[in-house]
């Protein structure tokens, strides 16, 4: 990496940690996805080098997963960690179905999600109702 994409790193870098400290999402990047704020919302582009998957957040509003690629079975792993709280809406675009979404929103701290919406998915047919476990809070 040459010193001018270096320095233009760290300045993103300091500037993204002084607007997000003052929210209390904390969009962290890591070794398997890379999270920029662009004005109200946040996004993950999993993993940076060759975006398999797009993480949209609004904190207590929306989060939206949107797979690019076929490449992947499916997407856990290469979503980070995240303590994302209550939010109203989740949707999936274009992803493979999770074996349970449940546990899928667990391991991004969501919860108590009301509507659940699923455009495009190209694995819809094998769908279980045993998918939407533990997801009762719906409306």
């Amino acid at each position: 990496m040459d010193s001018y994409k270096l320095l233009t790193s760290i300045i993103f870098f300091l500037w993204t940690i002084c607007i997000i400290s003052a929210q209390n999402f904390q969009c962290n990047s890591s070794d398997t996805c890379h999270c920029t704020t662009v004005q109200t919302h946040y996004e993950y582009l999993c993993p940076p080098e060759e975006v398999d998957v797009v993480l949209k957040v609004e904190p207590q509003y929306l989060v939206d997963v949107q797979c690019i690629t076929d490449k992947s079975n499916w997407i856990d792993p290469k979503l980070p960690q995240l303590n994302l709280g209550y939010v109203e809406a989740f949707k999936f675009r274009n992803c493979p179905i999770p074996d349970s979404v449940s546990t899928f929103m667990d391991n991004l701290g969501v919860y108590k999600v009301k509507s659940l919406k699923a455009d495009y998915m190209k694995y819809f047919k094998h769908f279980k109702a045993s998918f939407l476990s533990g997801l009762s809070y719906l409306e």
